[in-house]
């Protein structure tokens, strides 16, 4: 039986702000799939984890590889680290054509967040 452990990537170092109100509704990022990366879905699922700060009432979206993977809603606050674990086959279903650079989606659906040190932690064969 193969042993996996947890390794990350950093999406993106800083900041950005989405807003609803204007034209900056979305941030691509790319997260460069490891070629023994593992699909979990039971203890082990894959982790975003990420700074947020909303100016006010806010809501939205993570997508990877063009699934949706997680729906938030925020109130005005502080900053807050947030981290999600999801479902790996969600983005990454059996027998799927996934690119080598998935794609990443940061997608404001209401208010105005700022973000910042995305990464996502996963499993990998060793």
């Amino acid at each position: 039986m193969a042993k996996t452990v947890a390794d990350y990537q950093v999406l993106f170092d800083g900041g950005f702000t989405l807003d609803a109100a204007t034209n900056v509704r979305e941030k691509d990022l790319t997260f460069i799939l490891p070629t023994d990366f593992r699909v979990e879905n039971g203890i082990r699922k894959p982790i975003i984890a990420f700074h947020a700060r909303a100016f006010e009432n806010s809501r939205f979206k993570i997508r990877i590889n063009a699934r949706d993977v997680l729906t938030w809603n925020l109130n005005a606050d502080n900053s807050r680290g947030l981290w999600d674990p999801f479902n790996g086959s969600t983005p990454f279903p059996e027998g799927a054509n996934v690119p080598n650079n998935v794609p990443v989606e940061f997608i404001i659906q209401e208010g105005k967040v700022e973000f910042g040190q995305v990464v996502i932690w996963y499993q990998v064969e060793v």
